[in-house]
């Protein structure tokens, strides 16, 4: 097993302003924060950018929810910075995978996804 050294920054998935807006809060956002002061990380909560809404991933398979959120995020540069992503539960992980992509072509290190949940896969 690869052992990993702790991230230099935190950044939660975000949500699109629409969802933000009904919601009134970006739990990722939530978790994000108590781990970094836990951790005594920094959190950048505007390194990435989800630059269009996205419909919801439920119900969706997993050829869809990549689909889905197929370019929906935009990161500012982030050059030779290990980065924890964090969001609230994974199912296919294809919002962990588009936002990796994307933090690695912004000059990431490295890319961690930490999240607290994870969905059994299907029977």
């Amino acid at each position: 097993a690869a052992v990993h050294q702790l991230p230099e920054l935190v950044v939660p998935v975000p949500l699109s302003s629409w969802r933000l807006a009904r919601r009134g809060h970006n739990q990722a956002l939530t978790i994000a924060a108590t781990v970094a002061r836990r951790l005594r990380l920094r959190v950048a909560r505007m390194a990435v950018r989800r630059h269009r809404h996205t419909r919801p991933q439920t119900s969706r398979n997993r050829t869809q929810r990549r689909a889905n959120v197929a370019d929906a995020f935009l990161c500012k540069p982030v050059p030779d910075v290990r980065v924890a992503v964090i969001d609230d539960v994974m199912t296919t992980g294809a919002t962990a995978e588009q936002i990796s992509n994307a933090l690695l072509h912004a000059g990431a290190a490295e890319v961690q996804v930490w999240v607290p949940a994870r969905t059994p896969p299907p029977c």
